[in-house]
Order: C-alpha cells, then sequence, then structure tokens
C-alpha cells in the first residue's frame, strides 16, 4: 500500500507541478483571463460568507481593492505552490520517510525560480523575485506545517 500511494502522490505531484509550469508560460492575457475566472468565483464565495455592512449587497470584489492582488498573488502564487508543497511532502514520505521529507524543499525552490525564469519568455509577462519568494514560501509553509505535524503524531516512519 506504501508504495501504491508513492506512486500516486509522485503523479499527483508531477502533474501539478506541470501546472504551474504551463500557466507560467502564458502570455499576460490568458494568464489574466484565468486569474479572472478564479476571482469570480471566489468573489461569489466570499461575498455570499462576508456579506456588504453597507446594505447595498455589492460583492467583496467591489468592496476590496486588493481583491484581484489577493487573486494573483495570494491564490495563483502562495495558494498554489501551498498544494505542490503538501504533495511533494506526500511524495517524499510514501517514497522513503518523515526525516525525506525536507528534500522536497529543493524541489520546491527549484519549481519557484523555473517558473518565474519561463515568465520572461512569455508575451507581456516578466519575471519578478519578489514572486518566487511568495511561490518558495506558500511551498515551504505547508511542507513544513505537514512535516510539524507527522513529527509531533510521532509517524516518522509510515506503515500503510
Amino acid at each position: 500500500m506504501k508504495r501504491s500511494l508513492a506512486v500516486l502522490f509522485w503523479i499527483l505531484y508531477i502533474a501539478f507541478s506541470s501546472f504551474l509550469i504551463v500557466h507560467s508560460c502564458l502570455s499576460a492575457e490568458s494568464s489574466s483571463e484565468k486569474s479572472s475566472f478564479v476571482g469570480e468565483i471566489v468573489d461569489k464565495v466570499l461575498s455570499a460568507l462576508i456579506p456588504d455592512p453597507s446594505g447595498a449587497n455589492l460583492p467583496l470584489s467591489e468592496r476590496w481593492d486588493g481583491f484581484s492582488t489577493f487573486i494573483r498573488k495570494g491564490i495563483g502564487h502562495f495558494g498554489g505552490f501551498f498544494v505542490c508543497g503538501a504533495l511533494g511532502f506526500f511524495a517524499f514520505f510514501f517514497t522513503a520517510s518523515l526525516e525525506k521529507t525536507p528534500l522536497s524543499l529543493a524541489c520546491g525552490g527549484f519549481l519557484a525560480l523555473f517558473t518565474e525564469f519561463l515568465q520572461l519568455f512569455a508575451e507581456g509577462r516578466g519575471a519578478q523575485l519578489s514572486d518566487s519568494l511568495l511561490d518558495f514560501a506558500g511551498y515551504f509553509l505547508s511542507t513544513a506545517l505537514l512535516y510539524l505535524l507527522f513529527f509531533l503524531l510521532g509517524l516518522r516512519k509510515r506503515k500503510v
């Protein structure tokens, strides 16, 4: 079973990393369209959860100036790499042990730099070191939280 979980998480990890790489190669216009689509969904969900205090029933995107930045940076960069970090953690965990999971951080650092580098070649986009740092922060946080959780639970060598 452990081997099956390792294979599953490696497939998910590689697939999600590939998704991040492909998205980095999109033009600025295409990337913006994808962000807008995600933004509309998030806006509907958050607007339902956080009603307009003025009673005007305005969506959150119209009440919060930083909404589009939250979508691009918070969900796109930080959130995407947070998920990727969790998948990487489990891929390494089920392949080896808890002690090997920090190796996934090297993969996350490379991926964060590589995806920004690719944007140098995408029409209308550019690379930003701050985005790479935000990417790696998401990756690092999920890996660190899972490592700490598994360490505290005493799951050093998982017998699945």
